[in-house]
């Protein structure tokens, strides 16, 4: 398996121990583990038969309880310091306190990380991904350094690109474990080290630690900035003496130590100050901790509990969420648009075909972001009713341009993979394809990986209903939150997409153009089609040309155009 992209993969096949006295809790984490797909848990109740399982077996990771009767946790860890190097496994301790000599043992016999009971279930799953993706970047690194052994007298000009191979692998390692890929901010687990260490500090010198968390609700139409880092990086620069990080969907963490609560409610300012440009809307929560008697977990979650208090608070009547539901319900979608992006054959520079687009220029709200309609659609169950009008309205439109002899190969929907589950959605595909006479192998659906992971069984069958129809399947935004190189082989696709921040930093970022051109050489092994997303720059097709991409699309052809936009803009070409 390649492992040339920083983001994290998914190991299905990777083999985990779990190791706990309690019944009920071991059936509780192997119903997590399944739920999560991997497919080779072992589960142990006694911890002396787990250390006979560790010196027969090889594992990639040990989930371990800390109080078991017979041999605690601790002692099960001294006793693996005497197996094999070859039988170490990264150990992650379960435990119900936070006993800190118990942690401090346990830490200088090996021990990488805690989690403590009881869990949440996407802290559980990231972790162990997060581990696993180390644990197997590393045998990579054993591996590389094992055939470097071999090869080094005979081959001397391959040696030095496998160096090479191997200091980019220990980049990406690091750069995995300090980095927020989307933004370039720290990763989680530096940001709550620096909030310990806050904590532990501040408590000193008598100074609190500011935890403000904002949530954004809706931005201003940029065209193809990545708005998310452009957030980031205007909050850094806004304050050079905090620590940033981006939390859950939507959402930034922002640390601060203060000196009392009007020093807190200036930083409060200097933040609300950044939605003045009209790019931004947000909403804000923050708490604060004079004494250091909290956890970093304890701050984060009251943090983002006070943003959601914000958040419900600040929803009024005229909110976003009753104007939505007034466009969906009252005026059955008529206040939405589509917008019709147009994709370029790479090879001759001929339009191939378009991404279409969901659009809302609310009088009382300005353009609001699609990705806000769709957040709050899904959420208050509404997303079908867009879906349906989505698909009448695209499938008629290029209906009309055939029979004008407009010659489009397809045209892309980006449509909800809750949606298409429940299989009233594929019958209104199948519907209006039929009104309108469009030939089902012009259409091509967009769907995140996110969302097909979340039912893997499901999802694969619904993608080979659609491509029983005619119709293609495009996985969208590959190469970012869940990606994995295995979803390529569960799913059955046709087109990936490669999410535009890559392109958006292909000029200056050495690994962004690695990861295209690895992720495009694995699409055409796999007889998929490559479209790229965010070309800007001339330059950026020139590189995109030798990586040998199929389709772009981006603002340096055109920005997402209205139906009379797109037909001048067909002609021109």
């Amino acid at each position: 398996m390649s492992h040339s992209s920083p983001a994290t993969h998914f190991y299905p096949d990777a083999r985990i121990l779990v190791v706990d006295d309690e019944p009920l809790f071991l059936a509780y984490l192997k119903k997590i583990l399944k739920g999560a797909g991997y497919q080779q848990p072992t589960f142990e109740s006694d911890p002396l038969a787990a250390l006979e399982l560790l010196r027969r077996e090889n594992f990639d990771l040990l989930l371990l309880d800390h109080n078991m009767p017979g041999m605690s946790g601790l002692e099960l860890l001294n006793a693996m310091v005497q197996l094999p190097i070859e039988q170490q496994v990264p150990v992650m301790m379960l435990t119900a306190d936070d006993d800190m000599e118990s942690r401090h043992k346990a830490l200088a016999l090996g021990a990488l990380d805690f989690l403590t009971k009881p869990f949440d279930v996407v802290e559980v799953t990231t972790r162990i991904r997060n581990i696993l993706q180390v644990r197997m970047l590393h045998n990579e690194l054993e591996s590389m350094n094992h055939s470097l052994e071999q090869t080094v007298q005979a081959r001397t000009k391959q040696l030095q690109r496998e160096v090479n191979e191997r200091k980019r692998i220990e980049e990406q390692l690091e750069y995995l474990g300090a980095t927020d890929i989307q933004t370039g901010l720290p990763s989680g687990m530096i940001f709550m080290d620096r909030l310990q260490q806050s904590l532990l500090r501040n408590q000193k010198i008598s100074l609190g630690t500011a935890l403000i968390g904002l949530h954004v609700v809706w931005v201003e139409d940029m065209g193809e900035r990545d708005w998310m880092r452009d957030l980031a990086e205007l909050l850094v620069e806004q304050l050079p003496d905090a620590s940033v990080m981006r939390d859950e969907h939507l959402s930034y963490m922002v640390m601060h130590s203060v000196q009392d609560q009007e020093a807190l409610e200036a930083i409060v300012r200097k933040i609300e100050s950044l939605q003045e440009s009209g790019e931004y809307g947000f909403n804000i929560g923050y708490v604060v901790d004079w004494v250091g008697e909290v956890s970093p977990e304890q701050m984060i979650q009251h943090a983002r509990d006070n943003l959601r208090k914000e958040r419900r608070e600040t929803q009024q009547p005229t909110s976003m969420k009753a104007l939505l539901h007034q466009a969906i319900f009252e005026h059955h979608c008529a206040p939405f648009e589509l917008a019709w992006q147009p994709q370029i054959q790479l090879a001759d520079g001929r339009l191939s075909g378009a991404e279409v687009l969901l659009r809302w220029n609310s009088p009382e709200l300005g353009f609001v972001s699609p990705a806000k309609i769709v957040e709050i659609a899904e959420q208050e169950g509404w997303i079908g009713r867009i879906t349906l009008w989505l698909i009448e309205t695209a499938v008629s439109q290029y209906g009309s341009w055939m029979r004008q002899g407009v010659a489009l190969d397809h045209f892309s929907l980006n449509l909800s993979a809750q949606d298409l589950l429940d299989g009233a959605c594929q019958q209104q595909i199948k519907r209006q394809l039929e009104r309108f006479e469009v030939p089902a192998e012009r259409l091509c659906v967009e769907l995140t990986e996110s969302k097909l992971v979340e039912n893997v069984t499901q999802g694969r069958q619904m993608l080979r209903e659609l491509q029983q129809m005619g119709i293609k399947v495009a996985l969208d935004d590959f190469g970012t939150g869940y990606s994995s190189l295995s979803y390529l082989k569960l799913f059955p696709i046709n087109i990936l997409k490669i999410d535009r921040s890559f392109a958006v930093n292909l000029m200056e970022d050495d690994v962004s153009l690695a990861i295209i051109q690895a992720m495009t050489q694995l699409a055409q092994h796999l007889k998929m089609s490559v479209v790229v997303e965010g070309v800007e720059y001339a330059e950026q097709i020139e590189v995109l040309k030798r990586s040998k991409v199929d389709l772009i699309q981006g603002y340096f052809y055109s920005k997402p155009l209205a139906p009379v936009d797109f037909l001048e803009f067909y002609n021109a070409k």
